[in-house]
């Protein structure tokens, strides 16, 4: 029996993550231990010992440096969760971290319509920078079914003959962390999505969906994005950051298309288990139909394991 294209779709998205996996690994095997410190000589055998847990105690390095804590959180840089640990949201995708250097996540909701599947590899962290890429695969296909109709979701007119899509996103991402309350990241990202012959004209000219779909119709788009975290107050993290797509789809006047995306959010951790994430996100650009601006609050309650 021949596949259909949901199982050509499945069987690239795990070739391709089963190759990016591998290699992340067969890497970070090779290289020395990225998150750990570089090994001192042996220490001298008549040197004091220091009781790890009177030093843990009297500087509790969370409290007094709210990113330490909210290191063990996913984020938008190039730091990764630390191996074995999990985490969710109520909009949050699920995060695991496979290895120190290697981490896995997909939102359980959008993968009913939007099957995909995101790694993080961080190849290098010495000092102050780590160095990562962000891949995520998705079959996109499905989307635009469920968009094609008509009503308060149809985003797409219901007589649209939508072609078979896979998209692939990638990113390098750079971190530097100057010291442990101030991070600063830059991103340069390129989406591609190749789709069958035939089929209608797809654009999905919606807030926060334009940019990050616009490949479909041109085949690929670019980003640009720069990110900053600090912390000021006990548990109380913030988080800024902007990103740039330049979309080759013209409006009504010739225009070229473009997208800033900025958002703003206050990250409060009551420990490692347990955060609430206030903010919102605003989307300002030339659509098809001329320039728009939109905003879009942000609430969400994430879980720890």
């Amino acid at each position: 029996m021949t596949p259909g294209r949901p199982e050509m779709a499945f069987a690239a998205m795990a070739l391709t993550f089963g190759a990016l996996t591998f290699g992340a690994q067969v890497a970070d095997a090779d290289a020395p231990v990225a998150h750990a410190a570089v090994a001192a000589p042996v220490a001298d055998a008549d040197a004091p010992v220091v009781d790890a847990d009177a030093v843990s105690a009297d500087a509790p390095e969370s409290e007094a440096h709210p990113l330490a804590s909210a290191q063990r959180w996913s984020s938008d840089t190039a730091l990764t969760v630390p191996a074995g640990r999990t985490e969710f949201g109520l909009f949050h995708p699920i995060h695991w971290g496979v290895t120190d250097a290697i981490e896995l996540s997909a939102h359980p909701i959008l993968a009913a319509i939007w099957p995909h599947l995101e790694v993080k590899l961080q190849w290098w962290r010495r000092g102050t920078l780590a160095i990562a890429t962000r891949h995520r695969l998705s079959y996109i296909t499905p989307m635009l079914d469920f968009f094609a109709r008509e009503g308060a979701l149809g985003l797409l007119p219901a007589e649209t003959d939508v072609p078979f899509v896979l998209g692939l996103d990638s990113a390098y991402l750079a971190t530097w962390s100057p010291c442990e309350c101030f991070r600063v990241t830059g991103e340069l990202g390129l989406f591609v999505a190749p789709k069958a012959k035939g089929g209608d004209r797809i654009v999905l000219d919606f807030p926060f969906l334009y940019s990050r779909f616009a490949a479909v119709e041109t085949g690929a788009t670019v980003y640009l994005g720069l990110g900053l975290t600090g912390s000021f107050a006990g548990r109380i993290a913030w988080q800024i950051d902007a990103r740039f797509t330049p979309i080759p789809i013209a409006d009504g006047n010739g225009g070229a298309g473009w997208i800033l995306e900025a958002g703003g959010a206050l990250q409060v951790y009551a420990n490692e288990h347990f955060g609430v994430n206030l903010g919102a996100r605003i989307a300002h650009g030339r659509y098809p139909v001329g320039v728009r601006t939109h905003v879009l609050p942000v609430v969400d309650v994430r879980i720890g394991l």
